[in-house]
This record gives structure tokens, C-alpha cells and sequence, in this order.
């Protein structure tokens, strides 16, 4: 049996004693000198504006996937550092108010328990819920044996056995109370209890509940132990410790304003304390050793004082639930002091070094001095402690140059005022907006009536100054910006551009000679001017304007280069030659390389980072002033805000994030369907849509993603800030689908990634594929065959269409188109065809040619219109008295010639006196009235061996004797 427990009270001096040997887990800072807890970590909050469903956060959970878990008065809800998703009703709690969320040990499934005795599962996809414990459960956790404990506000401790069996423990079995507040299992795998009646711890031998009898009966909402074994248990508004080889608890020497309601060891062995009523702070030695306890509470950023929960999540960032919302606090690039670490200020405008260790702060309601991250304020008792501060410069007797909005210079020595110069005693124009204290002695100050110079005297006073504007060669009054460089040179920035301070002698008798770079930018405002050994830097609305000193020429770097934004208002070159460039959304870091890639080809582009509250600036508003941008001796640069002024170390850039986020999918999704890994889609799917999301909170809306869809996608695809990627009709086959993650800058994670395959349509198988081949195979010979006989039938009517053409043609050629008779070649070509048919075998033939008497005068009294209808006519009249076996033509003009053979040659005067008298009694009267046409034929009958030419020319005498003898007449010719 375990050895009940004794417990003494011991003296205050061996109490602080042990806890000063105890508190040797703690980690102890060098600087600890009322430094408020958490005010070099960036910060965030979540509420209900940002998609909570409820304020208060009951209790904080990280799931073995590395999403955070968070239990509400609304349910469980998981957060991946961009977005809630909260459960409801579907979690299946009776009341979905939830106070505590954990996960299974062995399942890693998430439990969440809450109001009615709720306890609820989920796998990831759904809730399974448990049997009722009570009437609320607010604790849950899980032992070594299997067995789960859970704390119920109102029946003490219920033990459910992997059976399924539950034991009930309460006053009678040695609990303080029934309303359990806290459980937790040391190394040893006690379980401590703690009550709003003080603490148990279970003695399993006994199967009962022991109170440790020096500790009192107080409300204890914590017991921890640390990395050494040491027990830290919270009782109202003290802490007690135990080490775990002792037997008794001894009470730290420390205070608290309210009551404790969560003590937690960070990763870094940090004790953090949460407070009912003041916020969080770190425990420290220094608190140990009487220094205050100092406070993060709403005053300094909190939204509640009531730390509810505390947690460290596997990037080590810290968050808090409280009754105003999620907070996170997280390492950062930079850190920021703003008027609630007690700056004095929020609107800082001016930056420079006091000496090697401090900075001087400056902006709208006074000045400060910051060293080690603490804030003293500076010359508090003179009335630059209330002016609105618009540039800074130190001698190297540690005067300090002030220029103010409406109040000239001030020179400060000893934090004392010795000097102020404004239009009363002579210095016109009391808006300073940038102070330069030359090598020889000279004080230039930029105001809105041009550039002030004026005598620094031994004692830090000033001689009358001397204005230069418009009139002595600038380009115009209103002056931002002066520098002078490593060669003495006074560049001087304006409204309209930039110029050249230049001394004439020793009288101080100057000039200013305007440099015109349009050929370069376009730039007009000059808002601040930097120097490193190769060039002068020049800040501008149009990017950044540089001097070669070596090449003597101009360059630019501005958006079309890939500059995110116009406006520059500082900038700083780091140690390694990088630069910083001070913008209105946040400070900007461009590759020293890759500047000088842009210098030499301008058609290069710059990959700027930029840096924003996100990265721990309380705003992303870098401010224009004298200078708003500061390189400290330690290599840290310092950045004037709208929000209190930023710090951070340019080596730290890519160091601060963890290892890439882990990145899991969190919903596959085919057209209205969620899909689990391995699934078959079918082949009507037409929209296939996947969801993820990186667990990383130190950046979250930084980290990009990369994506790839094997077998569809040839290479990753990035996506800078979506988390979602889409496909549409995917081709049939296996696919796998993988997404990755990193921070800026940061190294990729392993993909996380989604299998499936899309089934094939039934016409896309290849069985079918077959069939379809063979039929459409079987289909092509078919049509092949069709379409050889359709060309076939094509040519057939095709050559019946050019035979039918070609005697179209012909008829064309041979065939006069007046009268539709034989035109003279085809006649020729047939009588010359005839007359050599004589020479084989000689038959009768006869030519007759015909001629209308008096045709010219028929033409000249009726035109020529009548007498074309007259040759038709006559035409007619020729084929009407002929056979078809004659050969009728019209031989020209109004001249007919018919060739008869065979029996009518023998016929021919007669054939010849018809066709004379058929013509003569034809009516022509519808042509023209009393219109009388006759003919006259002459013809002669072929003898053998005569030629062609022969026996046209003895027809056409005959002709010519008819004509002759009185017109209207047939004559015969004389024999050959």
C-alpha cells in the first residue's frame, strides 16, 4: 500500500530557501528589470468578428494533425490559423456548450465534453458520442492503464475503465469537493485533483482521494509539474511547491492581485501565470528576489484580464483563452513599443542614435529614450515633452537637435532646453522635417520656405541663418530631405525633385543647382536621401532614385522593376548591403543582388518581401520623418510607425520561422459529394474540387502552397495564398493528388496528398472501344463500297453529261446561231468529206446555193432587226422543202447553200424550182407589211473527179446567172 502522505509548515526563511533552489527550473534573464512579459512578441486576436462563435475559449487543444481546438460556449470548434470551423449540434454534446477538448491517446480521435455530461468523438469526419457523465464535465484525461478520468462540476471524479465500468469518487472517497476544477497525472502518474476546496491526489491502493495537510482549502484551478519534476500548484492567489522526491508543498514568496486560474510550463521551461483578474505574467527569479510582478493585461493589448487557458502549441507560440477571445503570441521579425509599453506616444515620426546603446524615439507628443527594451522618458520636464516631433539629430557632445511641426528647433544638452529657435528670434519656417549637422560645423534644416543653414557654435547654439528656395536654384521651397555624403556633397531633396548644395568660398556664399533626371524617373517628392560606399540613395513617390558614385549615372527601382508599391519614404542598407525600404505597408526587403541586376538590365524584376504586422510591427504604416528609419551600432534596424516604433535584427529574416508547417487535405469534394481517400469517381463527375490547409500559425496568411495532380499536371503549380484547387472532366485513370506548404521564405513541407481513380463512361472501355472498332470498321468498308459505287455512278454521268456537252459544243461550233442551219465550215467540212467519198464510190450529188434578192434594200427599209427574222424565215421555209438526208447551211450573209444526194441530185431542178417557189409564196407580212421576199438558186450536179472547189464555183456561176437573168429564177450550171 502507498504511503500516506504528511504534510508541515515550515519557517519562512527555509521556505525561501527551497523555493530559490527550486526555481532554478525557471528560466532566468539577464535583463529582467521591469520588462513586461511578452513585449517582444508579436500578438494577435481572434473574436467573433473573426469568425468565432463565442468570446469566451474555455480550453485550448492541439490534435495529433496539428490543427488547434478550441472550446466554446458554442461547441468545439477547429481552427487551422485562417479559419473557424465550429460543430454544433452535430457534435452530438446534449448541450453544445463545450469546456474541454483533448485527444484520445490511442485513437487520436479528438474528445470533446461539455454542459449535461456530454462527451463527444470525432474521427475526422464524424462525432460519435459517448454515455452521459454528468450534469457537466469540465476535465478530461487519460492514464497510463488505459483508464479515463473525467472532473465533473458538480459529482467530483467519475473513472471509466476501458470496459466501459465507471467508479464514482466524491467527499466520501477523500475529494475536498464535488466541483472539480483541474486533473493532471505527474511523472510519476499520480493524479492530482484541484477543487474550489483545495487539492487530492489519488492513492490507487486505497482507490480514494488524500489531501496534502499543509496546503490550504482555496480554489485551485492548476497543478503542474515542470522538466525537473517539481510540482507547482496554484491555491487563490498563491503557488505552492513541491519537489517531487519531498512529501510537502512550500508557499513561494510571491503575491498575486487575483486569483490564479492557470499556471503553464512553456517549451522553453518558462513559467507562465494566468490571473481572474490582472492578465498573464512570467514568474521569474527577479520575482522571486522581490522585483514586481509585471502584468500583460488589457491596458497593454489583452482583450480580457480572465486567463481562462493557457497553451503552447508544437511552434511554440503561446495562446490564451479568454473571455474576449483567442490570443497568440508568437516570436516575430520584429517587436514593437507603442504607447501602452509606456512610450508616452503612438505617432512616432523621428529615429537616431543618443550613443551606443540607446535610441532616441520621437513623434507626435514628445520624446523617449529606449535601451534593452526599456522606455525612459526624455527631457520630460521642457516643452519638447509635448511637441509634435518631426526630426532628430545628436552631436558627438550628445546635443540633441530637435525639429518640430510648428515649433522650430530645439536643442537639448542634459536633457535640459538651451536653445530654441523659431520665426520669433528670426528661424522662418517652424515645420522641421529633417536636420543635418555637417562635418564643418553647419547645421542644414528643410522647411516648407526653403533650406535653412545656419553656424553651429562651440556651445551648440546657432549663428542667423541663411534661407535658400526657389530663387537660388531649387526647384521650389517646400524641402523634405538633406544629406551630406562621403565627399562633403549637400544633396538636398524637394517637392520637385533633387539638387546640389554647392559653397562658392569661404564667405559661404552658395548655390543650388537642380539635377534633372527625367531621363531616368519620373519621380518628383524626395523624401529622405541614404548613402553606402557605391551609391546615394535617394527615397521618392516613384520608387528609389540612386547615384552611381563610380559610373557617375542614374538609376531606378520602382514598380515596373516589381516594386509592390510607389512610395518610399526611408530606407536602410543592412550589413550584408541588402536592402530596406520603409513604405506604407510595411517595410519592404529587397536583395541587394537582385538591385543591382535591375541597375543593369531594366528589364529585370526584384522579388520584394514585405513586412507588416503579421511580422510584429503594430503597424504596417511606416511614417515619413527626420529620419523614420535608424541602423542602431548593434546592426538592428529601427522603423517609425503609426503605431509606436518597430525593431529587429535583418540576420533573423529567414531564421525565425519553424520547420514548414505540416499540411493536411480537409475536404475532397466531387461535384456535391465528399470523398474519402481511395475513391472511385464516376464517370459522370464533372467538377472535382480539393481543399487543404497548412497548420503553421506563425504566419499563416504568408504561407504558400504548391500543388500537383499526377498524370494530369507536368510539375507543381503554386499558389501563393489560396487553399483550394479545382479540376473539371478528368480524362479516365489513376490519379494522385498532392499539396505542400512553406513559409515565406521557408523550406517546403512533405505533401500531403489524396488517391482516386475516375472510371471510365461505358463507351470510354476498351472492350467497347473493340466493339466500336470492328463496327466502325465493318461501317467504313461499307461506305467505302457505297461511295466507290456512288463514284462510279458519278463518272457514268459524269462522261454521259461531257459527251452530252461535247455535242452541245459541237453544235456550237458547226451550227450558225441565227438560223440554227450549218454554219459554213461545218458545211465545207462535210461537202469536202463527200467529194473525196466520190473518188471510192461515185454517187449523184447536187449543190445548190441559194441567195434573197434585194436583201440590202429589205436591211435599209425595214433594218437590220427585220432582216435577220427574214433569214430565219427562209430557213425555215429550207428545212420544211428538204429531206432529212440534205444538208442545209447558211453559206454566209443572206446566202443558203443545200447539198442533196443520192436520188434528189437527180431531183435537183425541181428539188431547187420548190424550195424557189415555197419562198416566194411564204407571208412575210407580220414582219413588215406587203413585205415580198424571193430567192435565187443556182445549181450544179457533181461529175467525177471533179475537185471541191470546182464544183462550188460552177453552183455559185449559176448563182450569178440567176442573179443575172432577173432575179427570183433557178439556173442550172454547165456541165464540168
Amino acid at each position: 500500500m502507498m504511503k500516506r502522505l504528511s504534510f508541515s509548515m515550515r519557517t519562512v526563511s527555509a521556505v525561501v530557501s527551497i523555493i530559490s533552489i527550486g526555481l532554478l527550473s525557471l528560466t532566468v534573464h539577464a535583463d529582467t528589470h521591469l520588462i513586461r512579459p511578452l513585449s517582444t512578441d508579436a500578438s494577435r486576436i481572434w473574436n467573433t468578428h473573426d469568425g468565432l462563435p463565442h468570446n469566451t475559449i474555455n480550453h485550448i487543444h492541439q490534435d495529433a494533425q496539428g490543427f488547434l481546438w478550441l472550446a466554446t460556449w458554442e461547441g468545439p470548434v477547429r481552427f487551422d490559423g485562417r479559419s473557424f470551423e465550429v460543430y454544433g449540434a452535430e457534435s452530438g454534446i446534449p448541450d453544445v456548450s463545450t469546456l474541454f477538448v483533448t485527444s484520445h491517446p490511442v485513437t487520436n480521435k479528438v474528445v470533446a465534453t461539455g454542459g449535461r455530461g456530454g462527451v463527444s468523438h470525432f474521427d475526422g469526419r464524424q462525432w460519435q458520442v459517448k454515455p452521459r457523465i454528468s450534469n457537466r464535465v469540465d476535465v478530461v484525461l487519460y492514464d497510463s492503464n488505459g483508464q479515463t478520468w473525467y472532473g465533473t462540476v458538480d459529482e467530483g471524479v467519475v473513472l471509466e475503465r476501458p470496459d466501459g465500468t465507471r467508479d464514482h469518487f466524491s467527499i466520501e472517497q477523500g475529494l475536498p469537493s464535488t466541483m472539480v476544477l483541474h486533473l493532471s497525472i505527474d511523472s510519476r502518474d499520480n493524479l492530482w485533483v484541484g477543487t474550489n476546496r483545495g487539492i487530492a491526489v489519488f492513492n490507487p491502493y486505497e482507490q480514494r482521494f488524500e489531501t496534502p495537510a499543509n496546503l490550504p482549502t482555496g480554489i485551485s484551478f492548476s497543478i503542474e509539474e515542470d522538466s525537473l519534476g517539481n510540482l507547482w500548484a496554484a491555491i487563490d492567489r498563491k503557488i505552492y511547491r513541491r519537489d517531487l522526491n519531498d512529501s510537502q508543498f512550500e508557499v513561494l514568496p510571491v503575491s498575486f492581485p487575483s486569483t490564479i486560474t492557470e499556471l503553464h510550463f512553456d517549451t522553453q521551461g518558462r513559467l507562465w501565470v494566468g490571473t481572474h483578474e490582472h492578465g498573464i505574467t512570467e514568474l521569474r527569479q527577479a520575482n522571486i528576489d522581490g522585483e514586481p510582478l509585471q502584468f500583460t493585461n488589457t491596458d497593454t493589448g489583452l482583450p480580457n484580464n480572465h486567463i481562462i487557458d493557457i497553451f503552447t502549441d508544437r511552434e511554440n507560440s503561446l495562446w490564451l483563452g479568454t473571455h474576449g477571445g483567442l490570443v497568440q503570441f508568437r516570436s516575430a521579425l520584429a517587436h514593437s513599443h507603442t504607447q501602452q509599453d509606456g512610450l508616452g506616444f503612438q505617432f512616432t515620426r523621428a529615429l537616431a542614435a543618443y550613443d551606443s546603446q540607446r535610441v532616441l524615439v520621437a513623434g507626435l507628443g514628445g520624446i523617449a529614450l529606449i535601451q534593452n527594451e526599456r522606455i525612459t522618458p526624455f527631457a520630460a520636464t521642457t516643452p519638447v515633452s509635448t511637441e509634435s516631433i518631426l526630426s532628430l539629430a545628436v552631436d558627438d557632445q550628445q546635443r540633441v537637435y530637435i525639429g518640430t511641426f510648428t515649433n522650430g528647433i530645439f536643442v537639448i544638452e542634459n536633457e535640459q532646453v538651451i536653445a530654441h529657435y523659431n520665426e520669433s528670434n528670426g528661424f522662418r519656417g517652424n515645420d522641421v522635417r529633417d536636420i543635418l549637422l555637417t562635418q564643418d560645423g553647419h547645421l542644414f534644416a528643410t522647411t516648407a520656405i526653403g533650406l535653412l543653414v545656419a553656424v553651429r557654435n562651440d556651445d551648440g547654439t546657432l549663428s542667423d541663418p541663411q534661407y535658400f528656395g526657389a530663387q537660388h536654384g531649387l526647384p521650389d521651397q517646400v524641402v523634405y530631405a538633406v544629406h551630406e555624403d562621403q565627399s562633403g556633397t549637400i544633396w538636398v531633396g524637394s517637392m520637385r525633385g533633387i539638387s546640389e548644395f554647392q559653397r562658392r568660398d569661404e564667405s559661404h556664399q552658395s548655390l543650388v543647382q537642380f539635377i534633372d533626371i527625367s531621363a531616368t524617373s519620373n519621380s518628383e517628392f524626395v523624401f529622405q536621401i541614404r548613402e553606402d560606399s557605391n551609391y546615394v540613395w535617394f527615397a521618392t513617390d516613384r520608387g528609389l532614385v540612386a547615384w552611381s558614385k563610380s559610373a557617375e549615372s542614374w538609376h531606378q527601382l520602382s514598380r515596373q522593376h516589381g516594386l509592390p508599391f510607389d512610395k518610399v519614404f526611408d530606407l536602410i542598407i543592412d550589413g550584408r548591403g541588402d536592402l530596406w525600404l520603409g513604405t506604407g505597408r510595411g517595410v519592404a526587403f529587397v536583395p541587394r543582388d537582385e538591385v543591382e541586376a535591375v541597375f543593369a538590365d531594366k528589364s529585370s524584376q526584384v522579388n520584394a518581401r514585405l513586412y507588416h504586422e503579421s511580422h510584429g510591427l503594430r503597424s504596417a504604416q511606416v511614417n515619413t520623418g527626420g529620419p523614420s528609419m535608424l541602423q542602431a551600432n548593434n546592426g538592428s534596424i529601427w522603423v517609425a510607425t503609426a503605431r509606436g516604433v518597430g525593431h529587429f535584427n535583418p540576420k533573423q529574416r529567414t531564421s525565425l520561422y519553424p520547420p514548414p508547417p505540416p499540411v493536411v487535405i480537409t475536404k475532397v469534394q466531387a461535384d456535391d459529394r465528399i470523398l474519402p481517400d481511395g475513391s472511385y469517381l464516376t464517370a459522370d463527375t464533372l467538377r472535382l474540387r480539393f481543399e487543404y490547409a497548412a497548420l503553421g500559425f506563425q504566419h499563416n496568411e504568408g504561407i504558400r502552397y504548391q500543388t500537383r495532380l499526377r498524370h494530369f499536371d507536368p510539375d507543381w503549380i503554386t499558389h501563393d495564398n489560396g487553399r483550394y484547387t479545382e479540376y473539371t472532366e478528368l480524362a479516365p485513370g489513376d490519379y494522385l493528388f498532392e499539396v505542400r506548404a512553406a513559409y515565406p521564405d521557408g523550406e517546403w513541407s512533405e505533401a500531403a496528398s489524396f488517391s482516386f481513380t475516375q472510371i471510365p463512361s461505358i463507351w470510354q472501355r476498351p472492350f467497347i472501344w473493340a466493339i466500336i472498332g470492328i463496327i466502325g470498321m465493318t461501317l467504313i468498308a461499307l461506305l467505302v463500297n457505297l461511295r466507290l459505287r456512288a463514284l462510279a455512278r458519278s463518272r457514268a454521268r459524269l462522261s454521259q453529261l461531257v459527251k452530252a456537252q461535247t455535242r452541245s459544243l459541237e453544235r456550237l461550233v458547226n451550227q450558225d446561231t441565227l438560223t440554227h442551219l450549218a454554219n459554213r465550215r461545218a458545211f465545207d467540212l462535210t461537202l469536202e468529206n463527200a467529194v473525196e467519198q466520190q473518188y471510192i464510190q461515185h454517187q449523184p450529188m447536187a449543190l445548190l446555193i441559194l441567195d434573197v434578192d434585194h436583201f440590202k434594200r429589205i436591211n435599209d427599209q425595214y433594218l437590220h432587226t427585220t432582216g435577220d427574222k427574214v433569214l430565219q424565215r427562209i430557213a425555215e421555209v429550207l428545212r420544211s422543202t428538204s429531206r432529212d438526208s440534205d444538208l442545209i447551211a447558211r453559206w454566209g450573209g443572206e446566202e443558203f447553200a443545200v447539198l442533196l444526194s443520192g436520188p434528189n441530185a437527180d431531183a435537183a431542178a425541181l428539188i431547187s424550182e420548190r424550195i424557189r417557189h415555197a419562198v416566194e409564196k411564204a407571208d412575210f407580212s407580220d414582219l413588215a407589211p406587203q413585205l415580198q421576199v424571193t430567192i435565187s438558186i443556182g445549181f450544179a450536179i457533181h461529175t467525177r473527179d471533179e475537185s471541191q472547189a470546182n464544183f462550188v464555183r460552177r453552183a455559185d456561176q449559176a448563182l450569178y446567172n440567176a442573179k443575172a437573168n432577173g432575179r427570183n429564177r433557178v439556173e442550172k450550171a454547165a456541165n464540168f
